[in-house]
């Protein structure tokens, strides 16, 4: 078979690109805005080429010379449009210049040509309308139609699909042949799903839980790190995590964060699936959030892993914030693959900490499954 070629438009720190490079694909080309970004894709897929610059400002023809490219030697484009202005977690705004940045996506679809496109976005999408009030997912859809692609789309959760996570995203795959797309079938599923579904689980494998993502790595204390494992692989989710690491590698990422003594005593209070609002009073800030100081639970995929994990994720078992590295088992990110920049930054800093690429990032597991079944059933 011919090698397959991608190109990654809002690669962001590569999500979307691993699970594409896992299965085979040459992922030619990531361009993305984000400095650090760029420099976490560049560090981690020497193969490709790192764009640094605003798809809105850069010609199609660019890319291609770049990459050494033509053309014909495109078979995929896949990105993640920035979607804040659609999301249902802010106040979404009709008038937000990106969700406009779809159009952009499109621009460079209609020059290149791929034969298929995926493209990425947060369910609110869905019920997102534009400022005559139609629906936005038929302006996307009737975008690429004039410019000659048929489209489907679904939203996927990604625990579904191997990832410890529940995170749900809307996916957007396009044909430039008249035929209707289909999406990879779940692999995975929960207790309650099985109930449900009866003999339809049986060949669904359980989900990935945060216990099983996590319970191998070093336990920290607040302020800690660590640089090597302590405890062997404990099922195949943490083998396929270690993957080409070998004895001698250092863990990448894993330092902690060093809380104040009063914000570990408010951890200590907050119970697995609980979140600031448990601690007592005495131990709250003056701002009290449901969504934040939430320690994940064992025995269940993680909540959804966003920019804001560092606020959002305690340890299930130590009283601290996850580190990078747990962050990035929880989007399925190898252990050998590295972030790159400060790890935190103040929230409005010009700079993307590493937890921010972390959370912006396509779930690898997720984003394996679309190429697979992308390139069995299409390629």
């Amino acid at each position: 078979m011919p090698e397959l070629t991608v190109v990654d438009l809002f690669s962001g720190p590569g999500g979307f690109s691993e699970g594409f490079r896992q299965e085979g694909f040459n992922v030619a080309a990531g361009v993305d805005y984000d400095e650090n970004s760029v420099k976490t894709f560049d560090q981690n897929h020497t193969e490709s080429v790192a764009i640094q610059g605003d798809v809105s400002d850069i010609e199609p023809e660019d890319i291609l010379n770049q990459a050494n490219l033509t053309h014909e030697d495109i078979d995929v484009i896949i990105g993640g449009p920035p979607c804040q202005g659609f999301s249902i977690a802010g106040n979404r705004d009709t008038d937000d210049d990106r969700n406009q940045l779809f159009k952009d996506f499109a621009n460079h679809i209609e020059e290149m040509k791929p034969d298929y496109f995926i493209m990425e976005n947060v369910t609110g999408l869905l019920s997102m309308e534009t400022p005559e009030g139609r629906p936005v997912i038929e302006e996307i859809q009737d975008r690429f139609s004039e410019i000659g692609y048929t489209t489907s789309y679904r939203t996927l959760k990604a625990s579904d699909y191997g990832a410890p996570q529940n995170r749900k995203r809307i996916f957007i795959i396009g044909s430039l042949y008249d035929e209707q797309i289909t999406f990879p079938e779940r692999t995975h599923s929960g207790e309650t799903d099985q109930q449900k579904l009866g003999e339809q689980t049986s060949d669904l494998q359980p989900y990935v839980t945060v216990e099983d993502a996590l319970s191998d790595l070093p336990k920290l204390k607040a302020g800690e790190s660590a640089t090597s494992y302590k405890k062997l692989p404990q099922n195949a989710f943490q083998e396929t995590m270690r993957g080409e690491m070998s004895d001698g590698d250092d863990i990448l990422n894993h330092d902690s964060v060093n809380h104040r003594d009063h914000i570990v005593e408010r951890f200590r209070h907050i119970p697995q699936g609980g979140d600031m609002t448990d601690a007592p009073e005495e131990h709250q800030p003056s701002k009290v959030y449901s969504s934040r100081n939430r320690r994940l639970p064992e025995d269940k995929p993680s909540y959804t892993v966003t920019s804001h994990v560092l606020d959002e994720f305690i340890h299930p078992w130590d009283h601290r914030a996850v580190t990078v590295r747990e962050a990035a088992r929880l989007q399925c990110f190898p252990d050998h693959y590295e972030f790159v920049g400060k790890r935190n930054v103040f929230h409005g800093a010009d700079e993307t900490s590493q937890y921010e690429q972390v959370g912006n990032a396509v779930p690898v597991a997720l984003s394996q499954s679309l190429a697979q079944h992308l390139k069995e059933e299409y390629l």
